[in-house]
């Protein structure tokens, strides 16, 4: 499918508002070099500027390396750019905040808390009483999945179940906006699909605005509105393509991925991806010399 084609069948489906906007983000970092000690300053994000629409899925993708981790640590407040400003309705980030929830990879839950406990944790920061705690916990862990698991803990738990339970933490306090690092990098084959399409409907039934890091192209096409495709480091947006399938295809053709739709956009987006990869492989083997 070329991309005129894609642009043209494209019919958006989430609201025109923005909810996150990036204006001329650059980061750099001072090194201090092995071989004489010197400082010398590497830019890794280099003047991107993108908006994210309320409501909309939004995937990033790019080579290792590219500075992926790095803008979703800005977006949540947990780095601070170099340059330029990051804002949520209007209002510049200065911090971390409770209308963003974060996903990391690896699933960051409590060992000595049981599952209902990890989901609660954050309300229970925030003084909420046990009541109305246990009322939205029970909520969030049927909408994950894991209704009958509330006493279970980490251990007890599958790698999947686990991340449903990462999942339902971040949504407890209600966040404007998810944002989530490789959320299912470490799983199998099996339960990252399960859990992508658990992702497409638990964003359908509760209208987040999603931002999400991935290496796997596949999982990109599945989810997004949109795939920003980033350059080899310093990372810049190369490109941002919008995806044309359905919201509902998605979660109701069980094989969307074997579509010649879904196959054309998966080759479009690898033309834009592999160069910038092979840029990457070379980038670090000259930088090993």
């Amino acid at each position: 499918m070329s991309e005129e084609a894609v642009e043209t069948i494209l019919k958006p489906d989430f609201s025109t508002d923005v909810k996150l906007q990036v204006k001329n983000i650059t980061k750099k970092f001072t090194i201090r070099k092995k071989q004489n000690g010197e400082y010398s300053t590497v830019t890794i994000l280099d003047n991107i500027s993108l908006e994210v629409k309320k409501g909309e899925f939004l995937v990033i993708v790019g080579p290792s390396g590219c500075g992926k981790t790095t803008l979703l640590d800005i977006f949540g407040g947990l780095s601070k750019p170099t340059e330029g400003t990051v804002s949520i309705d209007g209002e510049s980030i200065d911090g971390p905040d409770l209308n963003r929830g974060i996903v990391f990879q690896q699933y960051a839950l409590f060992p000595w808390l049981t599952t209902a406990e990890n989901v609660g944790f954050v309300l229970e920061s925030q003084n909420v009483k046990k009541k109305e705690r246990d009322k939205i916990v029970n909520k969030l862990l049927a909408l994950v999945g894991l209704s009958g698991f509330e006493n279970h803990y980490p251990h007890q738990l599958s790698g999947g179940m686990k991340q449903r339970a990462a999942i339902a933490r971040a949504l407890s306090f209600e966040p404007d906006i998810l944002l989530m690092d490789e959320p299912f990098g470490a799983l199998d084959s099996l339960t990252r699909e399960i859990l992508q399409r658990e992702l497409l409907r638990i964003r359908n039934e509760t209208g987040k605005t999603i931002i999400f890091i991935t290496h796997s192209i596949d999982e990109a096409v599945f989810l997004a509105d949109r795939v920003a495709v980033m350059t080899v480091r310093p990372g810049t947006i190369k490109k941002i393509v919008k995806i044309p399938l359905s919201r509902r295809s998605r979660l109701e053709n069980e094989d969307i991925r074997s579509t010649k739709e879904f196959v054309q956009i998966r080759q479009s987006l690898w033309a834009l991806i592999k160069e910038e990869v092979f840029k990457s492989q070379k980038y670090f083997r000259e930088e090993r010399k």
